[in-house]
């Protein structure tokens, strides 16, 4: 039997999620290649909008004049909400897409969990490419503006928000989280990420991460959050089988304010199903 290179690379990565003995004989950069490539949802068209555990889902897009295209987001609100709704923002991983949120991790069922203990949040997934590591690009593409600058707006077209904002994030997602709260403390009020893609030095960085050495310095997120992330609250979790474990305890012991978890895992779906709910209700109490 021929096995397609998603197939091989998903059997891959839980080979290397069973306590990470397979993980340590790859070099850091094959290591997250083969991680991250696996991360990926399968998309399919999905009916605007839909029901799904009590929590009302609506797909859309808009113009983004940051990135320079066409955006698709995911809204996900508590069925018959009224009022203003905190904001928690969802950023997907390597390959990933605004539905893999929902697709993958089940976010609509952490928000329903959330929702019935009297949290009032809304939530958005959006579409921030499939490796821009959610900053600038050299091609001109900006998924870190069309965050800060538009979405929110974009979102409060349809649902009735009030001034606080969240961010969420998964692997590269994780890493887009906290480089949006470092630089825009004013905008983002609250971080909650999972397994956070984090590198010391540019050599060990997933490829295509950054443009180049200098690109990788000035979004450097070990050597500015001290200073960045100090006054925001921040819950990280990352597995202790997780290849970004270490740089992961490095941040955390940075910024000694974060509220850190290290349980068993891997850097798998499964994981961070297992932390969603958890890490939004973290945020919802700090957005509140």
């Amino acid at each position: 039997m021929t096995l397609s290179r998603r197939q091989f690379l998903l059997g891959g990565a839980a080979a290397l999620a069973v306590g990470g003995g397979a993980a340590a004989l790859l070099d850091p950069r094959d290591r997250t290649r083969l991680l991250e490539s696996a991360q990926g949802t399968v998309d399919s068209h999905l009916s605007t909008p839909r029901l799904s555990s009590g929590i009302t889902l609506t797909d859309g897009s808009f113009r983004s004049a940051a990135r320079g295209t066409e955006v698709g987001f995911t809204i996900a609100t508590p069925r018959g909400a009224s009022g203003p709704l905190a904001l928690v923002v969802l950023l997907h991983g390597r390959g990933g897409t605004h539905r893999s949120a929902f697709r993958g991790l089940n976010m609509d069922a952490a928000l329903a969990e959330v929702a019935k203990q009297g949290k009032r949040v809304a939530l958005v997934s959006v579409d921030g490419g499939s490796h821009s590591y959610y900053h600038r690009r050299a091609d001109g593409d900006n998924p870190e503006g069309m965050i800060r600058d538009e979405l929110a707006r974009e979102v409060g077209k349809r649902v009735e928000l009030s001034d606080r904002v969240g961010l969420m994030g998964w692997s590269m997602g994780g890493y887009g989280a906290l480089l949006l709260a470092m630089r825009a403390p004013d905008r983002f009020h609250a971080v909650a990420t999972c397994s956070a893609a984090i590198w010391r030095r540019w050599e060990d960085s997933a490829p295509g991460a950054f443009d180049s050495r200098a690109d990788f310095a000035s979004h450097d997120l070990l050597r500015d959050a001290s200073r960045g992330l100090a006054t925001t609250p921040v819950r990280l979790v990352c597995g202790r089988s997780d290849p970004f474990i270490a740089t992961d305890r490095a941040l955390a012991k940075a910024v000694p304010t974060i509220e850190a978890h290290f349980p068993q895992g891997a850097h798998t779906d499964v994981f961070w199903r297992r932390h969603n709910t958890e890490q939004l209700r973290f945020l919802a109490a700090r957005l509140a």
